[in-house]
């Protein structure tokens, strides 16, 4: 997957973070995490009009509340708790 000029390979654990509601924790490796939140920060898809400096699409799906949201404390860093 090329994203921004960023390569990235793309695992089956990778895919199930960027397309499914929900993702088996125990199976996600660490890289597929990093590579995940490469991903969201550079492309910034989760941000109002896709800008760095856009504020945070908030809404009430699953996927931002048990994901996004819990991932991003301030604007670059992101922290891996649980992604269930």
């Amino acid at each position: 997957m090329l994203v921004d000029g960023s390569r990235e390979k793309v695992t089956q654990d990778l895919w199930e973070l960027l397309t499914q509601l929900r993702t088996d924790k125990n199976f996600v490796t660490h890289q597929d995490r990093q590579s995940y939140k490469q991903i969201l920060l550079q492309s910034n898809v989760h941000r109002a009009n896709y800008s760095p400096s856009g504020k945070m699409k908030a809404n009430k799906g699953l996927k931002y509340k048990r994901v996004i949201s819990q991932k991003f404390t301030n604007r670059n860093e992101v922290h891996w708790e649980s992604l269930n």
